[in-house]
C-alpha cells in the first residue's frame, strides 16, 4: 500500500490551514508535500505527523519496561501513551501474535495506554486517527 500526503492533502485533513500553509509549511517534516516515496511506512507517516503536532513524541521506543527488549511504535513517554500499528504481516503468525498481546499486557500492567491503529486509519482517517491521539493526551492531563 503507497500512502502519499501532499501539502493539499494535508490542507484538506486539516493538518494546515489554507491560510496559514506557508508558514506551517516550515515546521512540518521533511519532504512533507511531496510525493511520498513507495517504502514509506504507515507508521512513519504517523509518526511525522504526529510530531508536527507533538515533537516530543519518539520513534520506537525501547526500554519502556526496564529490562525488557521489545519497543513501542510511536511513544509519548511523558503521558506514557503507546501508539501501535498493526498489520496482516506483523499478526499473521501465533507467536507474534501472542508476544504482541503478551507486551500490551505487561505495558498495561506498568501504566501505559495504548491506542491501536491500522494503515487503513492511516491512509483514510488520519485526521480522526489525529484527533483520538489528542483526545488520550488531554485525559491524561485532566
Amino acid at each position: 500500500m503507497v500512502i502519499r500526503l501532499s501539502e493539499e492533502d494535508a490542507k484538506r485533513l486539516g493538518l494546515i490551514a489554507q491560510r496559514d500553509s506557508a508558514n506551517v509549511r516550515k515546521k512540518l517534516p521533511a519532504g512533507f508535500g511531496k510525493k511520498r516515496s513507495k517504502t514509506k511506512s504507515p507508521q512513519r507517516v504517523l509518526f511525522e505527523c504526529c510530531q508536527v503536532y507533538w515533537p516530543e513524541c519518539e520513534w520506537e521506543l525501547k526500554g519502556a519496561i526496564p529490562g525488557r527488549k521489545f519497543q513501542i511504535d510511536i511513544a509519548f513517554p511523558a503521558h506514557k501513551l503507546a501508539i501501535e500499528l498493526d498489520g496482516h504481516t506483523a499478526h499473521s503468525f501465533k507467536d507474534k501474535f501472542q508476544r504482541d498481546r503478551e507486551r500490551q499486557n505487561l505495558l498495561t500492567l506498568h501504566g501505559w495506554r495504548i491506542l491501536r491503529f491500522t494503515a487503513k486509519d492511516v491512509s483514510s482517517r488520519l485526521t480522526e486517527s489525529l484527533g483520538i491521539i489528542q483526545q488520550c493526551i488531554d485525559s491524561f492531563q485532566s
